[in-house]
């Protein structure tokens, strides 16, 4: 008996020592170390630290101008709804008020015939002392709507240009960042392959674990804003090879009260995407994801890439993928046009009809 209690014992001790191995965190590497073998390329470092502060500061400004141009051109499209459906309701009054007209001189004269089939003189019947007199409570209910349309449809047409005004500038300087942002991702390039060997093994140990810790962070946020374990997507590898640039834009704000649901990943137009996971891949066109691609993982989970410039030459619905295969092209297709290139990034556990989490802490861990 008490030796299968210290059998028992034993094996508890075993089995939690191996837990705490597991959760060890990997050998950590701290900046002056960084500094120390980046000795013979200082230049070089300092370079490629300012322009990846620069890069990481240009795609938050990118997130903003993004979602200010996604509110404004969310209200135009109501305003113009509006402005359409205010003219629509003018034009079936006065088609009324005329046919009204026309009854009136049909039973006595009192409005000039040439007048009813002129269109600039639709006012002046209207408005004229012949129609007033000879017209119902329901006529001057009809003219006094006709009145209140009107002047709003003004003020309606007023907005509608301020706003617009308003998109020409934000989309202008929305270009602008998009520009910035790709030169920066090539000086970022660039100034990395001036490292030397030892500062370039150095520097991407301390970035890897720079990302382990935001993922660390973003994991411990509660619901679908802390993503999902390294476990739920085995062998996961980055959906675009470096250079590129992202950071934790999961819940922005967007247009109509939504919130962002994905990463956006930054990269050069054209850049390769590639299969995250061996499985099926289901391309689609149109709406806000423009030309986008839907990753069914044989383990379960769904990929959603959205504003594609295109698929990888074989590409076809329903085929069978490799992890790691190139699939389709950085783009701005949708509702990315005129922003910097990029893919939307989802991840949806239990299959693409299941809600996404954010993509975030498994982008930092394989990017």
């Amino acid at each position: 008996m008490l030796r299968s209690v210290a059998a028992r014992t034993l094996l508890a001790l075993i089995l939690l020592a191996s837990l705490l191995l597991s959760a060890a965190p990997a050998a950590s590497i701290t900046k002056s170390e960084v500094d120390e073998a980046c000795a013979e390329s200082q230049a070089a470092k300092a370079v490629l630290d300012e322009a990846q502060t620069q890069l990481d500061a240009a795609t938050a400004a990118h997130q903003d101008a993004y979602w200010q141009r996604d509110e404004v051109s969310y209200k135009q499209l109501g305003l113009r709804a509006s402005i359409d459906s205010h003219i629509e309701e003018i034009d079936d009054i006065r088609d009324r008020v005329v046919e009204r007209a026309v009854d009136m001189y049909m039973a006595g004269g009192a409005v000039q015939p040439g007048m009813l089939f002129n269109a600039g003189s639709v006012e002046d019947v209207i408005t004229g002392q012949a129609y007033l007199d000879a017209a119902t409570k329901d006529d001057i209910t009809a003219l006094e709507r006709l009145e209140a349309l009107k002047v709003t449809l003004d003020d309606l047409q007023i907005e509608f240009t301020a706003q617009k005004a308003e998109l020409d500038v934000i989309e202008s300087n929305l270009a602008a960042i998009a520009q910035n942002q790709l030169a920066l991702v090539d000086q970022v390039a660039a100034a990395f392959n001036d490292l030397d060997s030892d500062c370039r093994a150095a520097r991407t140990e301390y970035q890897q674990q720079l990302a382990r810790e935001a993922a660390l962070k973003a994991a411990r946020a509660s619901g679908g804003a802390g993503g999902v374990s390294a476990e739920a997507t085995p062998g996961f590898i980055c959906p675009m090879p470096a250079p590129v640039s992202f950071i934790n834009d999961w819940g922005f704000p967007r247009s109509g009260g939504r919130k962002h649901k994905g990463t956006d990943i930054f990269a050069a137009y054209g850049h390769r995407v590639v299969a995250v996971a061996n499985g099926t891949v289901r391309l689609r066109s149109g709406g806000l994801g423009g030309i986008s691609v839907w990753l069914h993982a044989d383990y379960g989970v769904s990929f959603y890439y959205a504003h594609l410039s295109g698929y990888a030459p074989g590409i076809v619905d329903g085929m069978q993928v490799s992890i790691g295969q190139e699939i389709a092209y950085n783009g701005d297709t949708g509702n990315a046009r005129g922003g910097a290139p990029h893919v939307h990034f989802q991840i949806h556990p239990g299959g693409s009809s299941r809600a996404a989490v954010n993509p975030y802490p498994t982008l930092s861990r394989n990017c």
